[in-house]
């Protein structure tokens, strides 16, 4: 748990305290997804802003959810064959706030991604990327709804199919 400019530790329960803060100046609280034990779990909100009163002691709760790893790999169409593309550059997109994730594929050109909270997303091509290679995606993007509770840890796999040169 950071509070401010500070790392706090938590106690088993996730009960932290944090002394020497200015009275009625924001604090920026947030949690450090590497400190906590479950790598499923991310923090639901980046960070909050709280207002602590003079000479008070107060609890805030930050919550977390069970994020989804994503899978898939990146593709040259070329003819009949498919090729792999090692180490495209992709973006997942976040539909309601607009935030890029930046995400690069491997040797092979497989991808993987963990720690995705739930949400719609949409994998894209990163625009930098296509102009410099001269790839554009065959379909535009993949719609990657991120859904808790279903069942599934991974989602994919997936493939993103680009063609050189042409229009996206």
């Amino acid at each position: 748990m950071v509070v401010g400019n500070r790392a706090v530790t938590t106690d088993g329960l996730g009960r932290h305290t944090a002394w020497d803060l200015i009275p009625f100046e924001p604090v920026e609280v947030w949690a450090d997804s590497a400190s906590i034990a479950d790598p499923t779990l991310v923090p639901v909100h980046s960070a909050m802003r709280v207002r602590v009163p003079p000479a008070s002691f107060g609890q805030v709760n930050v919550p977390v959810i069970r994020s989804r790893e994503i899978m898939g790999a990146v593709v040259l169409v070329d003819g009949d064959r498919e090729i792999p593309l090692p180490y495209a550059q992709l973006e997942l997109i976040d539909t309601e706030t607009g935030t890029a994730r930046p995400l690069r594929a491997f040797s092979d050109g497989e991808f993987y991604e963990a720690g995705i909270r739930p949400g719609l997303y949409e994998l894209r091509l990163a625009r930098e990327y296509a102009e410099r290679t001269g790839v554009v995606p065959e379909a535009g993007w993949i719609p990657v709804p991120i859904q808790v509770g279903d069942g599934m840890d991974v989602l994919g796999p997936m493939v993103l199919r680009v063609v050189r040169g042409g229009t996206s």
